[in-house]
């Protein structure tokens, strides 16, 4: 197998007013410009899908416009997606319309939808390579925190490499695991976001407010994994 490129890709939040679709112009060329073994993992909230008492007025598209426009940007590398996850922003189509609209996400894209999370298998001749992910469900003020809870969080699921978004931090950790026969090491990932936090709720409530990045996972012939990440006020 030659090398295996990984593109986990969450919170866009496309229709917002604080969607940097600069940047995901950028993704697109990083993916674009990787060898063609390559696979892509939506992790949720890819749309903003304002809540309806909340903020429904203070959005830069409609929910029908936002999805069409996801449509159209990620459509070109439909062939790439195995999995689309829900996230808590889409989650709420099911919440207050009884829509799933991930559902639709995934069909349109022709890739593996669920409402959870998802396992994948990657085999290299007789060894296997097991990816999880899942939105998320947890927020921390601190990336080592919030990395400290997920590495915690996954203790009692069995994979190789774990995925999440939702908590717009990137962030990338592996640690040695012993085993009876070998040993095994675990990476963990957190996948970024698109969001200028600039005039944004996080800035307001003077929260920390990571810039926008996204990451690459490259997964060697002998099944080692590394990463690149990729954060805005780098490479603008």
């Amino acid at each position: 197998m030659s090398n295996l490129y990984l593109f986990p890709l969450s919170d866009l939040h496309l229709g917002s007013n604080h969607c940097d679709l600069s940047f995901f112009d950028y993704w697109c060329k990083k993916f674009e410009s990787a060898p063609d073994n390559k696979a892509i993992y939506l992790l949720g909230d890819l749309l903003e899908f304002p809540s309806t008492h909340v903020d429904a007025y203070d959005v830069a598209m409609n929910t029908h416009d936002a999805l069409e426009t996801l449509i159209e940007l990620l459509e070109p590398y439909n062939e790439y997606i195995r999995w689309v996850c829900t996230g808590n922003h889409e989650a709420r189509s099911l919440k207050e319309y009884s829509y799933d609209i991930t559902k639709q996400i995934a069909s349109r894209l022709n890739a593996n939808y669920t409402r959870n999370d998802f396992f994948d298998k990657i085999i290299e001749g007789d060894k296997e390579f097991i990816v999880f992910g899942k939105h998320g469900t947890k927020v921390s003020k601190s990336p080592l925190l919030a990395m400290n809870n997920f590495v915690s969080d996954m203790n009692h699921i069995n994979a190789d490499l774990y995925m999440q978004g939702h908590n717009h931090y990137s962030a990338f950790y592996s640690q040695c695991q012993r085993g009876y026969d070998e040993d095994k090491r675990a990476s963990y990932l957190f996948s970024g976001h698109f969001l200028d936090y600039k005039e944004s709720y996080a800035h307001n409530k003077g929260l920390l407010m990571s810039p926008p990045s996204f990451s690459r996972l490259k997964i060697d012939k002998n099944l080692h994994i590394s990463c690149d990440t990729f954060y805005v006020d780098e490479v603008n």
